[in-house]
């Protein structure tokens, strides 16, 4: 008979009935991160989130987009007659201090695209908006040039060089597949306030003169940005312990382990992220550099000087005005539209396609003579109008990923902000020494021909030699 086994028996782990749940702890504060991850209610059914976070960050781009016109050209244009005809200024002495702000703003995005990888837009946007709407404040109190020159060099320096960027990095760090219809919703902002804060600023100025349209702008400002972006902007869905999209815990490998053979894919589910390093290697990272600042010159210089251009062939500026709002708000129908075309077809041939219908309709505008003609234009340039932001803020993030779209952007947003300064100032000076816009408008075509010969040869970028191939 064996002897009895005298060892100690583990002890029987404790049974749970079937589908028994842990109860977590009640806690206010993981009911809010809760809330911020947009989690499901049942976690063992469905992993995806109810309602992703990003297209928060969208809405809240899109008043910051907004708020952004009030440094934006087609606004600023609208004080050029007041200003330079209460104090004796030329336009070129007018846009130079544009055109100094904008440089700034320029270089200064060298700095700061590196910190919105780092910690996110949130305090950079809270505070510039903040410094904006008090030199708008300010700007009523101006009685030399130089002061004119310090404050508006100071605003275009926050707007370009802060809010600008951070526009175009924040919304492509939070989707990916979903990037153009979120792009065209966070521009939509952006074209309607182009058509909206023009009209606001020229009531002012008709009734009250430009002194008290400056204040109004700048409470304007504060009031749509201050609450939104301290409370709501975050830096990228992976901070939130989210994926871009909203997809799902593990649907797929990450973005940065399965790169994308080809970045012209409409629909892309992977993408792979260059460095500023890599990216600089590339020929596709040149030439549209080179094509985008092109547009900048273009853009940047008719923008500023439409409502004169108007104005100077006999119409009124209730009539320039209108018409700089018909092909804004146009466009900003436009943008929600194109954000989604986006998404089916490469970027590349939607930028070849608005570049050379933007240089024709700078054509048909050097004819413009009557109001049906003025009017037939803004229809035409407001498609144009409309898709130009889509085609800005995405290309470099689809040809080079978004983990690292702050440096890059950072980098070639000096060389297109020195464009978009040239474009207003060449503009004055062609019309002080011609008293005329035409010679210009004939510039604007050939710039907008060749970036548009550069966007045919820009294919998308080989991907670098550390690429992990997806597994098959």
């Amino acid at each position: 008979m064996p002897a009895s086994d005298t060892r100690p028996r583990p002890k029987a782990a404790p049974r749970h009935r079937i589908g028994a749940a842990r109860r977590a702890p009640h806690s206010s504060n993981r009911r809010k991160e809760a809330w911020l991850k947009g989690a499901t209610r049942d976690q063992g059914k469905d992993t995806r989130p109810r309602f992703y976070y990003g297209w928060v960050i969208v809405a809240v781009v899109a008043l910051v987009g907004v708020a952004e016109n009030a440094e934006f050209h087609p606004t600023i244009g609208a004080f050029i007659k007041p200003m330079t005809g209460e104090f004796g200024w030329t336009r070129s002495q007018f846009v130079g201090a544009i055109s100094m702000g904008t440089i700034l703003g320029g270089l200064t995005a060298t700095f700061v695209g590196p910190l919105l990888d780092r910690y996110g837009p949130r305090w950079l946007l809270f505070a510039s908006f903040v410094v904006i709407g008090s030199l708008l404040v300010a700007m009523s109190l101006v009685d030399h040039l130089w002061q004119f020159y310090i404050l508006m060099g100071m605003g275009r320096l926050l707007t370009q060089g802060v809010g600008s960027v951070a526009s175009n990095v924040v919304v492509a760090k939070w989707f990916v597949r979903k990037r153009g219809r979120a792009v065209g919703l966070s521009h939509f902002g952006s074209r309607l306030g182009n058509g909206l804060v023009p009209l606001y600023v020229q009531a002012f100025i008709s009734l009250r003169g430009w002194r008290t349209a400056t204040v109004a702008l700048g409470l304007l400002t504060w009031a749509l940005t201050l609450i939104p972006t301290s409370v709501f902007l975050r830096r990228q869905p992976e901070d939130l312990g989210l994926r871009p999209d909203g997809d799902p815990p593990g649907e797929g490998p990450s973005t940065e382990e399965a790169p994308r053979a080809a970045q012209a894919s409409p629909t892309p589910d992977r993408e792979f992220s260059f460095t500023l390093r890599e990216a600089l290697h590339t020929r596709a990272f040149y030439l549209l550099l080179a094509a985008t600042s092109g547009a900048f010159f273009s853009g940047a210089g008719f923008n500023l000087h439409a409502l004169a251009l108007f104005s100077d062939r006999g119409f009124s500026p209730e009539i320039a005005v209108t018409l700089v709002a018909t092909w804004s708000l146009l466009a900003s129908g436009v943008t929600l539209l194109s954000g989604f075309l986006a998404e089916r077809v490469s970027i590349r041939h939607v930028m070849i396609g608005v570049y050379g219908a933007w240089a024709m309709a700078m054509v048909y505008v050097s004819q413009v003579t009557t109001v049906p003609m003025a009017f037939g234009f803004a229809i035409i340039f407001g498609v144009v109008f409309g898709v130009l932001p889509i085609v800005n803020m995405m290309i470099f993030a689809n040809y080079f990923g978004r983990r690292h779209l702050g440096a890059i952007r950072g980098f070639i947003t000096p060389f297109q902000m020195v464009f978009n300064a040239m474009g207003p100032l060449v503009g004055a000076l062609v019309f002080d020494f011609t008293g005329g816009y035409t010679p210009v408008l004939v510039l604007f075509v050939a710039l907008l021909s060749m970036a548009t010969a550069l966007a045919i040869l820009a294919g998308p970028p080989p991907l670098p030699r550390r690429a992990i191939q997806p597994v098959q």
